[in-house]
């Protein structure tokens, strides 16, 4: 199968900016090689609208994350007081 041939499905671009933006509050995800595996085989094949159209998804997908784990750390609850811990006094 041509790798090539899977840049050219409409799945590709929402599912990589999807995978990248819950790489932020699971970091296990492998975004980052999707990410450049399809980089290389679009700019190999000198296909620079699909390059293009993974540069604005991994954007995308990022700042989603990012806005999505400070809306998480924004929103929690601690389970103690600040500062009441061995460790929050260290830090």
């Amino acid at each position: 199968m041509d790798v090539a041939l899977l840049l050219q499905t409409g799945w590709l671009l929402p599912a990589l900016a999807l995978l990248v933006a819950l790489d932020a509050p699971f970091p296990v995800l492998p975004s980052e090689p999707l990410l450049m595996t399809a980089s290389a085989v679009a700019i190999g094949a000198q296909d620079v609208p699909m390059a293009m159209g993974l540069l604005a998804a991994a954007f995308a997908g990022s700042v989603a994350g990012d806005h999505l784990m400070f809306v998480l750390g924004r929103t929690s609850r601690r389970l103690g007081r600040p500062g009441a811990s061995r460790i929050a006094r260290w830090v």
